[in-house]
């Protein structure tokens, strides 16, 4: 049997059309969210050493600043893992399902007009106490039907709800709307029936290696030469070991740091971080990640929270 040549190429061509159709933004994204010390670090060594040409060889004493400053911006976190079956009660802690809306909400929708997909409900009389966090209420989260679920990479402002329930004593569950576009719930029961979370105790999580405060107060640390510890404390940072989901501590993201990019000038608090897990898909196994300002967290105000997800 021969084979046609030229159709396996043409097969091939229109397969890598529709791939670049598919995952063209989001490649696009991920690329335009390096950092400047990201893109010089897959640049030529020649270039790399003329980016350090002009700073001074790093010291032993940077090292330690290094690790003070971890130390220093460590913050509170509690992790959760998700069940195989719904919650218990309508005002557990959940993925998915049906929220609880208070009287006169309705189901939120983007800014097509869309229906929203509810991804989670957090209770937090049931999360352990977490400093700046609320101690009781419901927190909704919305996101959007789009390619990017709203996250809007280019602008200000993402479109995603984040709706805070103080009392829900008369609050009643919401059917899910039919609606169409895209979903990060890879298994539909969990969307539709909701998964079970449980939290674990609170921990201390210290920046991680591709926080872009790193490369902005140790400007082209990765290029210069003296001591090589420093570079050895970056790669330890990225090694801590945390669950998948988590509430509080700093964000552990995918593809680089989106705080480095203008509209993220101090969201500093991580709201919520959910990866990959059986009942969600994030692209290729990417996670997602909500912030907020400390000052608007304290407030209790959830409408300029951002939202950023990507994939590996």
């Amino acid at each position: 049997m021969e084979l046609d040549t030229g159709r396996i190429i043409g097969v091939l061509t229109l397969a890598t059309v529709f791939y670049l159709i598919l995952n063209g933004r989001q490649i696009f994204r991920a690329l335009r969210r390096r950092t400047e010390a990201s893109r010089l670090r897959r640049e030529p060594e020649e270039i790399v050493r003329e980016a350090a040409d002009d700073r001074p060889p790093m010291s032993a004493s940077d090292a330690d600043d290094f690790k003070e400053w971890l130390a220093a911006n460590a913050l509170p976190y509690t992790g959760f893992t998700i069940a195989g079956e719904p919650a218990a009660s309508p005002v557990a802690s959940r993925i998915g399902g049906r929220p609880l809306l208070p009287p006169g909400r309705t189901w939120p929708l983007d800014l097509h007009g869309n229906s929203m997909v509810f991804l989670a409900q957090i209770n937090f009389a049931e999360v352990p106490p977490l400093p700046d966090f609320p101690d009781s209420g419901l927190l909704l989260f919305f996101i959007a039907t789009d390619d990017y679920f709203g996250m809007n990479a280019h602008h200000e402002g993402d479109d995603v709800r984040i709706i805070y329930v103080a009392d829900f004593s008369t609050a009643a569950l919401a059917d899910q709307p039919l609606r169409t576009g895209q979903t990060p719930f890879r298994i539909p029961q969990a969307q539709t029936e909701g998964r079970a979370i449980a939290f674990v105790p609170v921990a201390q999580m210290t920046p991680w290696g591709d926080d872009w405060r790193i490369d902005d107060k140790w400007p082209g640390w990765w290029a210069r030469s003296g001591d090589t510890n420093f570079a050895g404390l970056v790669d330890e940072a990225s090694e801590q070991v945390v669950p998948d989901a988590y509430i509080g501590g700093t964000p552990c993201v995918v593809g680089g740091d989106p705080r480095a990019e203008p509209g993220w000038s101090g969201y500093d608090r991580v709201l919520l971080r959910i990866g990959s897990d059986e009942p969600l898909m994030w692209g290729d196994a990417g996670a997602a990640c909500f912030f907020i300002r400390r000052a608007d967290l304290l407030a209790r105000n959830f409408s300029r929270v951002r939202f950023s997800w990507d994939q590996y």
